[in-house]
């Protein structure tokens, strides 16, 4: 079985992580200025979270289970 990150380097999963990250604060940092009740630390979690749980269902091969699991909640 051929996965789909064969020839992506290691790094790139971090620079997506890190990315995911960097959105969620400035989208939750939005929310903070506005005086909403989430803020930045909830974004940035849940952004790394359907992050990292993305990658790990696209290193595995079950994108449509995982991915399901994330949209749900």
């Amino acid at each position: 079985m051929t996965y789909l990150t064969e020839n992506i380097p290691w790094w790139l999963d971090i620079a997506r992580i890190l990315l995911a990250g960097l959105l969620g604060a400035i989208i939750g940092w939005q929310r903070e200025h506005h005086g909403r009740e989430a803020g930045i630390r909830t974004y940035m979690a849940a952004s790394l979270g359907a992050c990292a749980f993305g990658l790990v269902s696209n290193a595995i091969g079950d994108q449509g289970r995982i991915s399901a699991g994330i949209v749900t909640e």
